[in-house]
């Protein structure tokens, strides 16, 4: 037994790219496969996911060792597909409630004129996010598109809470004023 042989490169800090080669080869068709078996064809879309999976291990900056490769890949596949399931989640809730909010009346059905109608709310709301300032702008987005807590917007934008709160009332007052009936267009 040699004193200089290089340790196994599951154990190494970096990640060899010939063979992450290789366990893409070996793993992609069974990840995807095991993806729809746990969660089904998607949204998100499980090949896509075991992609987006690789990907992480190839762009993967830390110094310390992965122990397990294969161990590593399956739950980075697992937490991305929660992440982006949860994710669409949200955006679903947020779409259904700002519909239940601008847009329906219990019992009523949709009419062509309140189709065009709708659409038009949705092109004032967009119009109105884009003018936001770029901080409101992207606390908005940053909690009802993507449903993070405040608090996580603040430390995400670099703010303070208070600071993510302020955002956030501002842009609803400003949603909200434009879209009252008796607003000035």
């Amino acid at each position: 037994m040699t004193r200089d042989r290089a340790p196994p490169p599951s154990q190494t800090a970096k990640v060899d790219k010939h063979e992450i080669e290789k366990l893409y080869k070996r793993h992609i068709g069974p990840l995807a496969r095991l993806l729809r078996k746990m969660f089904g064809d998607g949204p998100p879309e499980p090949e896509d996911i075991a992609h987006l999976a690789f990907q992480k291990l190839l762009e993967r900056q830390e110094t310390t060792p992965i122990r397990n490769l294969e161990a590593f890949l399956w739950r980075t596949a697992r937490n991305l597909f929660l992440n982006e399931h949860r994710a669409r989640e949200v955006r679903s809730r947020y779409d259904y409630e700002l519909e239940q909010l601008y847009f329906a009346e219990r019992g009523s059905t949709l009419e062509p004129e309140r189709v065009v109608s709708a659409r038009v709310q949705i092109k004032a709301i967009q119009k109105i996010v884009a003018q936001m300032t770029a901080p409101r702008r992207q606390a908005f987005i940053l909690h009802h598109v993507d449903g993070l807590k405040a608090a996580e917007v603040a430390r995400e934008m670099g703010i303070s809470r208070t600071a993510t709160v302020n955002h956030l009332a501002r842009a609803f007052a400003q949603i909200d004023a434009a879209l009252r009936p008796d607003a000035k267009d």
